[in-house]
């Protein structure tokens, strides 16, 4: 039998972004299986006259930060004249969206994953005295960001926390003592957190949790995880290897 047929070990995927066909194949090849569990919705902001005029004034900012593909697909809706503009971007993922938008000119970075990856790239000094402008929802990513002088925030979706259906959570109960959760943000940590707050769940808190920072790994360790893991990024590749 092959390690696809039979997965040692269930990876959950708790992202709002769904694995790929590939993503799973590749995971399943390694005997990884994969749950897709995301704890997280999101939805746009509401239209208002405050958030028309931060818009506007986006356009003159020197370059815009999209924390997520949940920020450019918000964006695209309320302002979509923006995304041909200079961005930056956190996460692979998120550069490909702006790309796709017809965003020819994203910063990202070549290594690292995440925000302060993406604060490291040198460019940032040439902008030490222009305006900046953050897309993310309440309560996100602000942090390496707000060290920049003019940064200016602007909430463009909202998430809110999602209670699986009863038929995933009995899954999820059958295969929780070889689970490994996916953290990738510290929102997804704290939902992930409430979710095994559950009796039943509990014990996952004991299991492997799978971080890309130290500022995630600090809020999961605050949120009772006792096996954190550090992964450089969420490629298959590093997945597989932080899960053996």
């Amino acid at each position: 039998m092959s390690a696809a047929a039979h997965p040692s070990q269930t990876l959950i995927w708790t992202r709002p972004r769904l694995p790929t066909a590939a993503e799973r194949a590749q995971l399943a090849s390694a005997g990884l299986g994969c749950l897709p569990l995301p704890v997280l919705g999101t939805r746009r902001a509401r239209h208002s006259a405050r958030l028309a005029q931060a818009l506007t004034a986006a356009a003159h900012a020197a370059r815009r930060i999209y924390v997520s593909a949940e920020a450019v697909a918000a964006v695209a809706r309320l302002a979509p004249q923006l995304l041909r503009l200079p961005a930056a971007a956190v996460g692979p993922h998120t550069a490909t969206c702006l790309q796709q938008h017809g965003c020819n000119d994203v910063w990202q970075p070549e290594q690292g994953l995440g925000a302060a990856a993406l604060m490291a790239l040198p460019g940032w000094a040439s902008l030490s005295q222009s305006p900046v402008v953050l897309f993310h929802a309440p309560g996100g990513v602000r942090e390496p960001f707000d060290k920049l002088d003019r940064l200016h925030s602007i909430e463009v979706y909202q998430r809110y926390r999602r209670r699986p259906p009863a038929a995933q959570l009995q899954q999820l109960r059958a295969i929780l003592p070889t689970a490994i959760w996916l953290g990738p943000s510290t929102a997804i940590v704290r939902a992930l957190a409430e979710l095994l707050q559950d009796q039943r769940l509990s014990a996952g808190l004991l299991r492997p949790l799978l971080v890309l920072s130290d500022r995630i790994a600090t809020q999961a360790a605050a949120s009772g995880f006792t096996e954190i893991r550090r992964c450089a990024d969420l490629s298959p590749e590093t997945l597989i290897a932080a899960s053996r």
